[in-house]
């Protein structure tokens, strides 16, 4: 009941070209820890650079693949460079049906390009619909920029600007992710449902 007031989160780190080698996937397939010790702990906490449209897609694959329990994204609309990826997909589907309690939470602005174009994850959301939720961010609370996707409160990949290809990977901040968990939360908590999404039984 309260009026929205705009709040930004510094990270104090610069914008770099990564200097890594490319990200490797994990193997999917293998067995993974309990939750009460994620795969995502065991990872090193050191933040990963992104630059171009490529790096920010192979990390969002990278940090889905650890996920065991909960992925929370928020986006613009789902940006097809980064969401709508064979690859995403996959993962995304292995980690749904894989992991009983698994969920896939979705926060978006504006659904009118995915459902005019078409989108990989409503489809996946359709054939696994106990798994995944997309709603609609609340129109007074449409002032970010930003995309980010959490997993399991423990790491995550953010992109500052939806306009400009950089952001970051960290699998292992659970600090700096559950601030961001705490951030979708508030969003959730004002959310609205698409009419058109509910017909296609998301």
């Amino acid at each position: 009941g309260i009026t929205h007031r705009r709040m930004e989160l510094a990270l104090g780190i610069a914008f770099e070209p990564p200097v890594e080698g490319p990200l490797e996937i994990v193997n999917t397939d293998v067995d993974r820890t309990p939750y009460d010790h994620p795969a995502l702990a065991d990872c090193e906490d050191a933040v990963r650079m992104l630059e171009g449209e490529s790096a920010i897609a192979d990390a969002i694959v990278l940090l889905a693949a650890h996920a065991r329990r909960e992925i929370l994204i928020l986006s613009q609309d789902l940006d097809p460079r980064y969401f709508d990826r064979p690859e995403l997909l996959e993962v995304l589907s292995r980690f749904a049906r894989r992991h009983g309690n698994a969920s896939v939470r979705v926060l978006v602005h504006d659904t009118r390009r995915m459902i005019r174009d078409g989108h990989g994850l409503l489809e996946l959301g359709r054939r696994l619909s106990s798994s995944f939720g997309i709603r609609i961010v609340h129109p007074e609370m449409r002032d970010r920029e930003d995309t980010f996707v959490l997993a399991d409160r423990t790491g995550m990949v953010g992109i500052p600007r939806s306009t400009a290809p950089a952001g970051f990977l960290n699998l292992n901040d659970s600090p700096l992710t559950r601030q961001y968990a705490n951030l979708w939360n508030r969003l959730n908590d004002r959310s609205i449902t698409d009419p058109n999404l509910r017909q296609m039984s998301i």
